[in-house]
C-alpha cells in the first residue's frame, strides 16, 4: 500500500531481460546498475542507474543469470533450473455437493487435504476457493497427482535404448504427459500455469495413471470426471551448490594452506629465529588464522553465491525462488522467500544507517563502505543457506519418497511413513521447515 501512495514506478507485465553494468564514465551519475527490461508489447528498453538490484524474479531469473555467470542477456531459455522427474497434474471441478458422493462431503465452511498414496504417484485432495474477475467466492474441488516421468529415473533422463528394452514409447516423458507437443523446457516447466487445451485428453491421461497406480481412488476419480479445468506443470529446482564457487573457494584454500606450510617451516629450519618464539605463544593463529593475501582475496572476491558486485559499491542479489528454488513437496518456497526479504532489508537498513552515520560525522569511506555491505551480504548468505539448502535436500527427497516408483519402493514408503509418524519425525520436519530461522 505504501508503495502505490509514493512515487515509485510499477511496470506491470512487464520482465526483466538482462542485467547491464555501467560504463566506466566520468559522470558520477551514470555509476550503478542498469537493467533490460520487455514489455508487454516485447519492446525491450534500458531503465536504471540503479545502487542495488534485487532479484526476485522466480526460478528463471535473468538477475540470477547474471549473478552466477556475469551473463547480461538473462533470456527466458537461459537457466540453471534442474528437472527433477517428477511431475503434477491438476483436475479443478465445480464444487455442487449434489453432484458427489456422500464420503465427499468436506463440511460448508472448511477444508481439509486429504493423501492417497498409489505406486509410482499420489494425489491430493481438497475443496478450495478462489475470486472470480467480478469479485464472487467460487468453490471448487481440486486434485493433484504427483507422479514420476518415466523417461526419468530421479533427475536423470534415461537414455533412448535403454527405455526400448523396459518397452516403454520413444517419446516417454515430458510432453508426453499433456497436450502441449513443445521441447521448449519453459513451456515443459508452465511457470504460467496454463491451462490445457485438450481437456479430453488430460482427463484420460490422469484417470489412467490414478487407475493403475493402485491407490484408494474413489474419492479422487468422481472430481476428475466432471473436472472442467486441467494444467500440468514439471517440477523443477536449483542446485544449491554453486560449482564454480566451490571449486574457487578450494583453491584459495589450497593456496593458503600452502603459504603456512612455507612460513611454519622457515620458521622451524632456523631455531635463532625470533618467530620461533613468536610460534610458541601464537601457534594457532599462526597456523589457523588468515594472513595479509587471503583477506586481500576475500576482499576483492567474496565468493557470494547469491550476490555480485557489478560495479564498485554496487551490487545484485537473490532471494526466493532467484536464490533457492526447490521442489515444493514441503510447502516452503513462500515461506523462505519472506524469511530472505527480510534477512535482505535488514541488511541493507543496517548499511544505510552506516552510511547515514558516516556522512554525518565527514568520515566517510568508500572502500570501507563497500566492504561493509560485502559482509552484510556474505552474513545474509551464511546465515540463509543452510537452511534453504537442508530444505531443497529434504523435498527432493521426499518427492521420489512419496512418488515411489516400484512397489518395492511404495511398500518401503509406506512402512516408513507409519514409522515416522509414530515416533514424531514425520511432524518435526514440517515444523521445524516451517519455523522462522531469521
Amino acid at each position: 500500500e505504501k508503495g502505490y501512495k509514493s512515487d515509485i514506478q510499477w511496470h506491470w507485465g512487464s520482465r526483466v531481460a538482462g542485467v547491464v553494468e555501467a560504463e566506466r564514465e566520468e559522470d558520477a551519475d551514470d555509476c550503478g546498475i542498469y537493467l533490460e527490461v520487455e514489455g508487454k508489447d516485447g519492446a525491450v528498453s534500458k531503465m536504471g542507474p540503479y545502487d542495488a538490484v534485487v532479484g526476485a524474479d522466480g526460478i528463471r531469473s535473468a538477475v540470477k543469470t547474471y549473478v552466477d555467470k556475469k551473463d547480461r542477456l538473462g533470456k527466458k531459455n537461459q537457466s540453471d533450473a534442474i528437472y527433477s522427474g517428477l511431475r503434477v497434474q491438476y483436475a479443478l471441478a465445480p464444487d455442487t455437493d449434489d453432484n458427489y458422493p456422500d464420503f465427499l462431503d468436506y463440511g460448508a465452511d472448511g477444508t481439509e487435504y486429504r493423501q492417497y498414496f498409489g505406486t509410482g504417484g499420489y494425489s491430493l485432495s481438497a475443496r478450495i476457493g478462489r475470486t472470480d474477475a467480478e469479485g464472487n467466492r467460487v468453490i471448487q474441488r481440486m486434485i493433484c497427482y504427483i507422479f514420476q516421468d518415466e523417461g526419468y529415473v530421479g533427475p536423470f533422463k534415461l537414455p533412448t535404448k535403454l527405455r526400448q528394452i523396459l518397452g516403454w514409447n520413444d517419446n516417454a516423458g515430458r510432453k508426453a504427459t499433456n497436450d502441449r507437443q513443445n521441447d521448449n523446457n519453459e513451456d515443459d516447466e508452465n511457470i504460467d500455469w496454463k491451462l490445457e487445451s485438450n481437456v479430453e485428453l488430460c482427463r484420460g491421461n490422469m484417470l489412467d495413471r490414478i487407475r493403475s497406480s493402485g491407490m484408494p481412488s474413489r474419492e479422487v476419480i468422481p472430481v476428475i470426471e466432471k473436472a472442467t479445468t486441467f494444467f500440468e506443470i514439471g517440477v523443477y529446482f536449483h542446485s544449491p551448490f554453486a560449482v564454480e564457487k566451490i571449486a574457487r573457494r578450494s583453491g584459495r584454500a589450497a593456496r593458503a594452506a600452502g603459504r603456512r606450510i612455507n612460513r611454519l617451516t622457515s620458521i622451524l629450519a632456523d631455531p635463532s629465529d625470533p618467530d620461533v618464539l613468536d610460534l610458541k605463544k601464537n601457534w594457532s593463529k599462526i597456523i589457523f588464522g588468515k594472513d595479509k593475501m587471503e583477506l586481500e582475496e576475500e576482499c576483492q572476491d567474496p565468493l557470494l553465491a547469491w550476490s555480485r558486485e557489478a560495479s564498485p559499491g554496487h551490487f545484485c542479489s537473490l532471494l526466493g525462488d532467484a536464490a533457492h528454488a526447490m521442489p515444493p513437496f514441503l510447502g516452503q518456497g513462500a515461506n523462505q522467500a519472506v524469511q530472505d526479504a527480510y534477512m535482505l532489508s535488514l541488511a541493507m537498513q543496517t548499511y544505510n544507517e552506516g552510511v547515514r552515520l558516516s556522512n554525518d560525522s565527514s568520515n566517510s569511506d568508500v572502500l570501507e563502505q563497500r566492504n561493509e555491505m560485502v559482509g552484510l551480504l556474505k552474513d545474509y548468505e551464511d546465515r540463509r543457506w543452510p537452511v534453504t539448502t537442508s530444505i531443497t535436500v529434504k523435498a527432493a527427497l521426499l518427492g521420489y519418497l512419496e512418488t515411489g516408483g516400484t512397489q518395492w519402493l511404495a511398500n518401503f514408503r509406506d512402512s516408513f511413513f507409519q514409522v515416522m509418524g509414530k515416533v514424531g519425525i514425520a511432524r518435526k520436519i514440517y515444523i521445524d521447515g516451517a519455523t522462522p530461522k531469521v
